[in-house]
Parts: structure tokens; sequence; C-alpha cells
């Protein structure tokens, strides 16, 4: 989590995306008492999901780049 809590929208992908595992399997509870520990709110946390959610929806066809660099592996 980055060191300025409080304004999510700044954070890097990989900040939000590090909150969105962390939180993902917290019942209501948990994720209140977590957002209090770090000092969000719970709306932010929830704004995370929503936009890793969203653009995990995003298809799009891999490029010939990214085809043959996923070859390598």
């Amino acid at each position: 989590m980055p060191a300025d809590p409080s304004n999510p929208e700044n954070w890097s992908g990989k900040n939000k995306l590090a909150v969105v595992i962390e939180t993902a399997a917290l019942n209501e509870e948990e994720l209140s008492a977590y957002c209090r520990e770090k000092g969000l709110y719970v709306e932010q946390v929830r704004r995370c999901r929503s936009a890793a959610e969203t653009d995990a929806d995003v298809e799009r066809p891999l490029t010939a780049a990214e085809r043959r660099e996923g070859g390598k592996q």
C-alpha cells in the first residue's frame, strides 16, 4: 500500500492490485477493520476492486509481439 492512502485514485495499478489481493477474502467486518488499520475507507477499496474487475473484462487480441514474447517462457 502506498505511503499516502488518502487518494487511491492517484495510486499506481500495482498498489491498487495489492489492496485488492489483500482484501479479496475478507468479509465486511474484516474489511472494515483492515480499512481502519490502513487509514482507508471501505468505498476506496471497493473502487479499486471495481476498477480491477472492469479492466479484467476488457479483452483485446494479443499483438504479434505479445504472442512471440509469451512463447518464450
